[in-house]
Parts: structure tokens; C-alpha cells; sequence
């Protein structure tokens, strides 16, 4: 077994001493009032499974973290700060993952900065969004970098996750989202088309881009091996992450629920869009194919519906219209609120939804 090196265990002990540094009488310090709310909302998130969306307050993260927190250590003035804490000392590990592209002793520089740096150290410690947002972006610059040095298959799923807890913790995701897309256009076009930026988006293939689980169509139900274990196969089947009450994934894909997501993480269901135009068998006369299945290759099993290719995958043969009316309708609802707006203005949707229970939004 290779023994850590130095530089490894530099690092190893800067991250202990940024860590203690960010705990010690953590829970001394009187609450802001930026801080008494955050604790408050993760309070009511854990007691009674409540939240809901302030703009003011910005995103939903740090409130599901803490409340977490909470759930595991109770509720108290260190623990509602917690959450913050490791987020910030989580920053000072990153440069090293940045070491081939800042350079060794630049890169231990800017973690022994982050470490002991009065500004990074005080918002460590300070329970609001702040430090939430810098380490989601820091750690995204360093995901990028490190795809664009070295592709690989997790690189673009990272980068949307990354993404989306950008959008999930502060509305400033857009500017940052702004500064980074300029930049990258700039870049590309400077580049051109045979530019290495280009090459890494296209060398992990296409199904690093793509991604849906919904009730749809399967190859089949079979047991197969697959990468060196079994893997069951399904026929028509609700899916969703293994894991949830039900989780069913076979690696079969639905486009109607990537793209039905579109104004709600275009982040993401713009490239898998992207990425479904490319491919062929997936996009005709009628629009998207019910679903496909890209890790079902094998060309000898008796199939009830679809095809098989040896390169692609498995293809549904049904392009259904109940898959086709949410892409549209949502692909509307991202360039103006379209739908929403006009279902908005009828008497009898509203009061059902209020019936229902719903409050707030357009309800107002």
C-alpha cells in the first residue's frame, strides 16, 4: 500500500487546523439576525416538515442541511452553524484538486488562505447562504477544470449537479451562470472547431449528457450480466432512483422527463436535449421515442417491443402523445410562462387547486 506524500499530508493537517479553527465556541458568538432566521426556518423544516420558498430568504439548501443537522445533534446556537462550518472548511481541501493548473505552491497558497483568511474564516462561521454559495462554486470551477484537463464520464451529471445546488441555494447562480457561459463562448469561438475545449465536451460520448426516470416502456424483463454483475431488466415500469419507496432504474431512459423539466433545471435538460438530437432512432416525424435504453445491447435477447443495436442500445417503437404534450407544454412555459400564465386566469383551476390545498404562486 502506497504510503500518502508530504504535500498529501499538508493538506490532510491544514484541513484539521481550518476545521478547528471553524469549530471552536462556534456557538459563543450572539446570533445575527440574518442567522436567527436561517436557524428558525431549519427549526420549522425539522419539527414540522415545513418549508416554503421566500425569495428574501433565497434557496431551499441550507435549511434542508441544518435541519438535518439537527436531526442528528438537536437543535442549539453550534449546530444551527454547523452546516456552514464544514462547507467552509471544505473549501480548503479544493486547491488541491487544482494543483496541475494553479501549480503545487500556488495551489497550497490559496488552501492555507482559505484557511486562515479572516473573511472566509468569519463567513465559515456565519449561519446564512454566503459560504454555501462559495464552496458550490468553487468546487464547480474546480469540476470543470479538472474535465476539461482530464474527461470523464461523471464529469457533465458533476458539473449539472453542481448547478442546480448553485440554484438551490441563492439567485446569484444566474449572474455567476452569465460570467461563466461568456466566458466558455468566448472561449470556444477563439479555439474553433477542433479547439481541446470541444474535444473533452465530446469525448465522454453522449449519454454523460442525458438523464429521465419516468413510467415508460423497458426492453423486456430479463436478467442479464452487465459489467460483471446481474442486472434486472424491466418491461413497461414505473422508474426512479433506486433507493425511494419503489426505485426501479435499469438504465432505461425517458426524454419526455428530462425535457419536461425545462423550466425548472434547463442547466441540464438543454444538453441531454442536445445530446437526444444527436443520436439517431431517438427523435422523428412524431418528436421523441417513448424511451431507449443505451446499456441493453444485447442483440440475441427475444425482444416484446423496440430494437436492438449492438453501438446504441435498446429503442422503444412508440413515440407517444402523452410524452409529447409535457415537452411542449413546458418548452412554452421556459420561453414565457405560456401555460402557467394563461391556466392561471381560469376560475374553476384555481378554486380546485385551493380545494386541494395549494397556496401561494399565482394562488395569491
Amino acid at each position: 500500500m502506497r504510503r500518502p506524500s508530504g504535500e498529501l499530508i499538508a493538506y490532510i493537517v491544514l484541513v484539521a487546523v481550518a476545521l478547528a479553527l471553524r469549530l471552536y465556541d462556534l456557538g459563543d458568538r450572539p446570533f445575527h439576525h440574518d442567522e436567527s432566521q436561517d436557524a428558525y426556518f431549519s427549526w420549522v423544516l425539522w419539527t414540522k416538515g415545513d418549508y416554503k420558498y421566500m425569495p428574501i430568504l433565497h434557496g431551499p439548501l441550507r435549511f434542508y442541511l441544518t435541519a438535518g443537522v439537527f436531526s442528528l445533534f438537536g437543535d442549539s446556537d453550534f449546530t444551527a452553524r454547523l452546516a456552514p462550518a464544514l462547507m467552509g472548511t471544505s473549501m480548503v481541501a479544493m486547491p488541491y484538486f487544482l494543483r496541475d493548473q494553479l501549480g503545487r505552491v500556488a495551489a497550497f497558497t490559496a488552501a492555507v488562505l482559505l484557511a486562515i483568511g479572516p473573511s472566509y474564516l468569519y463567513f465559515s462561521r456565519f449561519a446564512r447562504e454566503d459560504i454555501y454559495f462559495a464552496a458550490i462554486s468553487f468546487a464547480l470551477l474546480v469540476v470543470v477544470f479538472r474535465f476539461l484537463d482530464r474527461p470523464r464520464f461523471w464529469g457533465p451529471p458533476a458539473i449539472g449537479a453542481l448547478i442546480a445546488l448553485g440554484f438551490a441555494t441563492k439567485e446569484t447562480m444566474y449572474i455567476a451562470g452569465f460570467v461563466a457561459f461568456t466566458f466558455f463562448v468566448i472561449l470556444l469561438i477563439r479555439e474553433g472547431r477542433g479547439g481541446p475545449t470541444r474535444a473533452a465536451l465530446r469525448s465522454v460520448g453522449w449519454e454523460a449528457y442525458v438523464w429521465g426516470l419516468a413510467a415508460c416502456d423497458g426492453p423486456g424483463g430479463f436478467e442479464l450480466p452487465y459489467r460483471g454483475e446481474t442486472r434486472s431488466f424491466f418491461g413497461y415500469s414505473a422508474r426512479g432512483p433506486v433507493g425511494e419507496p419503489d426505485g426501479r432504474d435499469d438504465g432505461t431512459i425517458t426524454p419526455s422527463a428530462a425535457l419536461g423539466a425545462l423550466p425548472f433545471a434547463p442547466e441540464i435538460a438543454i444538453p441531454c436535449a442536445a445530446a437526444l438530437m444527436r443520436q439517431p432512432g431517438l427523435f422523428g416525424r412524431y418528436g421523441f421515442v417513448d424511451s431507449f435504453n443505451p446499456s441493453f445491447r444485447y442483440t440475441h435477447a427475444r425482444l416484446g417491443t423496440g430494437s436492438v443495436d449492438p453501438n446504441h442500445g435498446w429503442v422503444a417503437s412508440d413515440c407517444l402523445g402523452i410524452d409529447q404534450g409535457p415537452i411542449l407544454l413546458q418548452a412554452a412555459n421556459y420561453r414565457d410562462d405560456f401555460i402557467w400564465r394563461h391556466i392561471s386566469r381560469v376560475p374553476a383551476i384555481r378554486q380546485g387547486l385551493m380545494r386541494a390545498g395549494f397556496t401561494g404562486g399565482w394562488l395569491r
